[in-house]
């Protein structure tokens, strides 16, 4: 493990230095009981010496894990992004099968006018208030003379005589 020591001192600018945990000491003030303390002895000079303190390097992950990271991001965007398909997949199906719904009773709503219509009662009432058309009269039978009713004459081959073709020549 590496630390990053820094180093003040009023005279100069702050720079970083990498050093060994095992080489930083705090000069013997926390022993004495004053934590980050750099006062000196009473009556003794003080030292042109730097201001130590001491900054833990930030653990980086590896590659490896960063991969990791990355791919399980990845996944989690893929799982989410298909799910939004299938949730917007479920709607659209939703929608088809109210229309589906709304068209089969449109269906039989129709059956059933198309029924009622064709009864021979309703196709009365029809002819006789939208249409104007009267009932008609009762049928009466009426008897034919029998000259009208008589078979017309029929030749050899069993059709009737052709009255416009000439007739055979006894020659």
């Amino acid at each position: 493990m590496s630390v990053i020591v820094q180093t003040g001192h009023a005279d100069l600018d702050d720079t970083d230095q990498a050093v060994p945990a095992d080489d930083v000491t705090d000069g013997g003030a926390a022993s004495r009981g004053h934590p980050g303390s750099t006062a000196t002895h009473r009556g003794a000079k003080r030292s042109t010496h730097p201001r130590l303190r001491i900054v833990v390097e930030p653990v980086r992950p590896s590659r490896w894990a960063m991969s990791v990271m990355i791919t399980a991001a990845i996944a989690a965007f893929a799982a989410v992004g298909i799910n939004v398909a299938r949730v917007e997949g479920q709607r659209r199906l939703d929608s088809v099968h109210a229309e589906l719904a709304a068209e089969q009773a449109r269906t039989d709503a129709l059956r059933r006018r198309e029924s009622k219509i064709q009864s021979p009662a309703e196709v009365v009432r029809i002819a006789t208030e939208e249409l104007g058309l009267i009932p008609a009269a009762a049928p009466v039978a009426v008897a034919a003379p029998p000259q009208v009713v008589a078979p017309p004459e029929t030749g050899a081959t069993g059709s009737a005589p052709n009255k416009s073709a000439p007739k055979p020549s006894g020659n």
